[in-house]
Formats: C-alpha cells, sequence, structure tokens
C-alpha cells in the first residue's frame, strides 16, 4: 500500500484536510493514485485502465450551487423537495455525502445540512470544497463518518440516505465522480442497518433514493414508506412522523 501522495508541489494542506490522512488506508496498491494537494486545489488521481488515460476529480460547491440556482426549481415543483416536504430552514442530515450536490439542494433551498461521508478520501475532498466557500459554514457541515455510530449530536428534523448499492458501482455511468467511488468503494454493504437506525431515530422524516423499480426500502425488516415520490429513472421513498 501506498503512502498518500498529498505534495505533488511540496506545500502543506490545511490541517482540517491533513487530519484525514491518517485514516486514508485504503487506496489502491499504484504508484499512479492518491490525493494530491497543489497549495490550492486538492485532487484525486487515479489512472483509468480501461480508457487508457489519467484521472482527476474534485468538488467545488460554488459550481455546483451555480448550476442548481440554474436548474433547481422551489422545493414543490421538485421531486427531492416534496419529499422534503413543508418547513423553514430544516436540519437535514444526509447520511451519504458522497459528491455533496443532493446536500446542496437542500442548503439551497435555505436548511441547515450536516453531511456525513465515512470514506477518507471523498470526505477530504468535500471538507476542501466547503474549505474555499467560508459563508457556508453557517449552514452546511462535512463530518467524517458515519452518523448511526455516532451520539453526541442532537437528531435532525430530516434524514437522507442515497446508498451506493453494489450492483450501482458496477452499472454506473462511467462519469469521474462515479468512476472515483468504483476506485475507492464497492458500494454500501450495510444499507440496511442504517435505514433501519434512521427510521427508528427521532426525525420526523426519513428520504431514501432509490432506482425507480427497486424494492421498497432496502431490506426486508423495514416497514413499508408512508409515500414514495417517482421520476423516470429514481424515486424518493419516504416514511414520516406526526
Amino acid at each position: 500500500m501506498q503512502s498518500v501522495l498529498y505534495t505533488k508541489f511540496g506545500e502543506e494542506p490545511p490541517s482540517e484536510i491533513k487530519l484525514l490522512f491518517s485514516e486514508i488506508s485504503e487506496l489502491p496498491d499504484s504508484t499512479e493514485q492518491g490525493l494530491y494537494w497543489d497549495g490550492k486545489e486538492l485532487n484525486f488521481h487515479w489512472y483509468d485502465e480501461h480508457h487508457q488515460v489519467e484521472r482527476a476529480v474534485s468538488f467545488n460547491f460554488r459550481e455546483t450551487l451555480s448550476d442548481l440556482q440554474k436548474k433547481l426549481g422551489p422545493p414543490p415543483k421538485e421531486l427531492l423537495g416534496k419529499a422534503l416536504g413543508k418547513g423553514e430552514c430544516l436540519t437535514v442530515w444526509d447520511l451519504s455525502g458522497g459528491t455533496g450536490r443532493d446536500a446542496l439542494s437542500f442548503y439551497h433551498w435555505g436548511h441547515k445540512v450536516k453531511v456525513f461521508e465515512r470514506h477518507p478520501v471523498i470526505a477530504a475532498l468535500l471538507i476542501n470544497a466547503l474549505r474555499t466557500q467560508p459563508k457556508m459554514m453557517e449552514r452546511f457541515e462535512v463530518v467524517f463518518g458515519s452518523a448511526h455510530e455516532m451520539s453526541h449530536y442532537d437528531e435532525p428534523e430530516v434524514i437522507y440516505y442515497d446508498p451506493m448499492y453494489p450492483d450501482d458501482v458496477k452499472k454506473s455511468r462511467p462519469r469521474k465522480e462515479m468512476a472515483l467511488f468504483k476506485v475507492l468503494t464497492g458500494g454500501d454493504t450495510d444499507q440496511e442497518i442504517v435505514l433501519d437506525w434512521a427510521i427508528n431515530s427521532g426525525a420526523k422524516r426519513i428520504i431514501l433514493k432509490r432506482p425507480l423499480k427497486a424494492r421498497p426500502g432496502v431490506g426486508e425488516s423495514n416497514p413499508k414508506p408512508t409515500a414514495s415520490f417517482k421520476g423516470k429513472t429514481i424515486r424518493f421513498d419516504l416514511w414520516q412522523r406526526g
């Protein structure tokens, strides 16, 4: 296993990112892969054997928010917004950060968002993206770890969960972000445990993102959703209290 290559140009990264490096032990054994800090941006580099090219990916919250402002309508007109329901400045937990786009949708609609990401490389990319947008920090936070394994946070009003299923990893389109997840993860194998925890938490609304034709929930033990909001390829299952 290689050491993490985070000083490509010899500069130390910000402390909040560097703290994660001791956790990064799952990088593939390759001299072409690793996190690189160039003094300004944090990127993950890897070699795409299928296309015979080197790839690099970073997350940019400013660009994503700008794109959402152009494309995203008010909550009642959006599938995710319908699942979210009414309410101003709700406390929303995103249990699987990924690229952060869905969490940024909640932020765009005026809510207070806490993003949990348990893979240290992806968490570092998210934390770096947030670090460059300090004005967001009043309503947006990235936490390295799994929400269901932490007990020192007050429970939110809304829990959102978009697990990466092993089959999704195999079938996903070759976007750079999805290719990154293919390199780093094999999918979330404990999604039933996580969803059970969420449903039995104190949250008033639990939203699960699923492929349109997938069965409700993620396992036999999950209760039937209160409602489902269906799009062309995905749906959002909702469990609601009160």
